[in-house]
């Protein structure tokens, strides 16, 4: 019995071999016959034209097809040399304004009359292969069906080839995804495990082989430096396919950084608050919108710290984390392949932690208008001023005696951590407070505070400092200014220090810090300490308080440019009137050249002439005007200058000294120039010009 499975095993290996033999002889001779598929256009160097099929698809020299592209013809081939895998061939009848590409479709029209003889032998040809097929099967089976034998192995019927991008850039780094699905005979996916070899006519496609899972082998094509077309084909159990892949140039123009933030708004390092790091993502796209697989983004801050560099992952986002020991707006820059993007991030202050408050003066009078500025200063756990818009509340506490009874500005909303309240030495119902010490109390509410605003823990309140509500003996006030005449009625902004000195009843000056109230009639009064309404304040200094009164330039109609200004001390108050005047440009109608004599001789002559300017009111021109004089006959020289004082400058004309050089006799004419500053509207700005008549005899 061993014997003759034996010998039935030595027999079977026989047939295979005698198959194995055969085979080689009978398959390019079907081969020749049999579908070549869909040649391609794969190489389009000058002279190196080839097209995708060889020896082994039984290509012979000679053979003739068309090229097209998109199912247009525009040109034709032969083939001049055939190799394994590919064939050369030459181009004829190019379409004008045509090329041939990598990728074009190459057609087998007709192959040359030395194949006849194959074509005379299809059929035997045809049917050696089956008869050898059925031999190697029934060897291997052992010649009695269904005894002995394995299954046949599943074999692939189609191969699908696609990219995850139709287009790279050709920058020797760029890659796309290579996917070959493939399916058996009954269109279901083919085993895993089948082998699948990947290969391209540009760039690197790597692994060259790869196994299917779930019928899909996969690799990945990474772009070379040369532009074009890449085809990509995929082979396996005898079946291919291919796909193709534009390698577009490189640049960095078209590329994209978007970046974003989560959150845009953080608050300080060590601040205390809830959220003190933003994510920053930087999502990369190439030129063909490609989401990029790869690659460093660099990331810089104007504000802050940020990781400097991170990796861009599959899906083409890179992300750092970016915080700020500083408040302020930061601008974040993310740099990849030459194209760059911002976002915005905003660093705030922490929740309030702590309120200090200052009292400016620290006593006032006990007259119902007296009052004092209170600054209440709002910083989170690390100092930093907290949030514009936090609200701080104020109160005021008497003392047990009932002094320092006052009122003081309920609310306010800090600016830059400050918020501002005005405390006066009056009661709720308008009476004149008590004198006595007031407790200033600031609070800042954990409840209550605007949206986006971050809001304390618990409330954080101050009650400290106090205000003493002093009686005060003031006897007189005198009031001055410097200068007393300033250009205003058609200027803004020009200053005159405003100057009040205050006497108790023994004519002391009275203590520091006396708070002194000024108003004016005109204007913008300004004092050193504080506001409110029309009234400001300056406390005082050697019995010595000032303000700063500045024009603003209400015009001539209804007012005669003189401005009062009051000032206000405990139960005191004085008025000047007219203290300063707003003068305006010089006005012709009121300025007048006044010469005597008006009859010189013409040796030894000599006149006196006076120049006086006034406004538009008869009030003088503002000091320091420039007024100049020039004469037709003899000299004249200004007597102090040309700058006006009070409105007024006077020259002297003389005639010669010298009698036998007179000065011309006859009628002469003396010319006056006042300037105007550019703002006269009686002469478009212009300076006035004044003429007066002389003699010379």
């Amino acid at each position: 019995m061993g014997e003759i499975i034996q010998n039935r095993f030595s027999g079977r290996l026989s047939i295979v071999l005698i198959i194995a033999m055969l085979l080689p002889i009978a398959i390019p001779a079907h081969a020749a016959d049999s579908d070549v598929g869909s040649p391609i256009v794969i190489s389009n160097l000058p002279g190196e034209c080839k097209i995708s099929v060889g020896n082994s698809e039984g290509i012979r020299i000679g053979t003739r097809g068309i090229i097209s592209r998109d199912g247009l013809d525009i040109a034709k081939y032969e083939v001049t040399k055939v190799e394994w895998g590919y064939s050369r061939v030459t181009i004829s009848d190019l379409a004008a304004g045509e090329s041939v590409r990598v990728g074009d479709r190459a057609r087998i029209t007709s192959i040359p009359d030395e194949t006849a003889s194959k074509k005379g032998s299809k059929g035997s040809s045809k049917a050696l292969v089956a008869l050898l097929a059925v031999g190697a099967i029934i060897a291997l089976a052992g010649g009695h069906g269904g005894h002995g034998g394995a299954s046949a192995a599943t074999t692939s019927s189609s191969i699908t080839v696609s990219s995850q991008k139709s287009s790279i850039p050709a920058d020797g780094s760029s890659t796309t995804v290579i996917n070959a699905t493939i399916d058996d005979a009954h269109g279901t996916p083919i085993a895993d495990g089948t082998t699948v070899t990947f290969s391209s006519t540009l760039g690197t496609i790597l692994p060259a082989q790869a196994t299917t899972t779930g019928g899909v082998a996969t690799a990945t094509l990474t772009a070379g430096s040369t532009t074009g077309t890449a085809t990509v084909t995929a082979t396996s159990g005898g079946k291919s396919n291919t796909t193709h892949v534009s390698l577009v140039a490189e640049t960095s123009v078209g590329r994209t950084v978007d970046v974003a933030a989560g959150p845009a708004s953080i608050q300080v390092l060590g601040s205390g608050g809830a959220q003190t790091q933003s994510t920053i993502t930087a999502t990369c796209r190439d030129t063909l919108n490609n989401l990029a697989n790869g690659g460093t983004v660099t990331f810089e801050t104007s504000l802050g710290s940020i990781v400097g560099s991170a990796t861009i992952n599959a899906s083409g986002v890179a992300t750092t984390t970016f915080s700020s020991n500083v408040t302020g707006d930061a601008t974040i820059t993310a740099s990849w392949s030459g194209a760059t993007g911002t976002t915005h991030v905003t660093v705030t202050p922490g929740p309030p932690h702590a309120v200090t408050v200052q009292c400016t003066p620290s006593a006032i009078q006990c007259d119902g208008n007296s009052f004092a500025t209170i600054k209440a200063t709002v910083l989170d756990i690390a100092g930093n001023p907290v949030a514009d818009g936090t609200i701080v509340t104020f109160a005021v506490q008497p003392d047990i005696n009932g002094g320092g009874n006052g009122t003081i500005t309920p609310t306010a909303q800090t600016i830059n951590g400050v918020a501002n309240a005005l405390i006066f030495s009056k009661t709720g119902a308008g009476a004149v407070s008590t004198p006595g010490t007031a407790t200033v109390v600031a609070q800042v509410s954990s409840t209550g505070q605007p949206a986006g605003v971050p809001a304390p823990a618990v409330t954080v309140d101050n009650h400290t400092t106090q205000v003493q509500f002093i009686s005060l003996d003031v006897a007189e006030i005198h009031l001055g200014a410097n200068p007393l005449n300033i250009r205003g009625l058609d200027v803004v902004n020009n200053t005159s220090a405003v100057v009040a000195l205050v006497y108790d009843a023994q004519h002391n000056p009275v203590a520091d810090g006396t708070a002194v109230y000024f108003t004016s009639d005109h204007g913008m009064i300004f004092g050193d300490t504080g506001s409110a309404g029309n009234v400001t304040m300056s406390v005082t200094k050697n019995g010595k308080a000032t303000a700063s009164l500045v024009t603003d330039a209400p015009g001539p109609i209804g007012f005669n440019g003189l401005v009062s200004v009051t000032a206000t001390c405990g139960a005191v108050s004085l008025t000047e009137p007219g203290l300063v005047i707003f003068s305006g440009w010089p006005s012709l109608p009121h300025c007048t050249v006044d010469m005597n004599p008006t009859i010189l001789s013409s040796v030894g002559g000599q006149a006196s002439i006076v120049v006086t300017a006034l406004d538009v009111n008869n009030n003088p021109i503002v000091d320091g005007t420039q007024i100049k004089a020039v004469s037709s006959k003899g000299a004249i020289t200004a007597n102090n200058g040309n700058s006006s004082s009070g409105g007024v400058v006077t020259f002297t004309l003389t005639t010669s000294t010298d009698a036998t050089s007179p000065t011309e006799t006859g009628a002469g004419i003396v010319t006056i120039t006042i300037e105007s500053g550019g703002l006269n509207p009686e002469t478009g700005g212009g300076p006035v010009v004044i003429q007066k008549n002389f003699t010379v005899n």
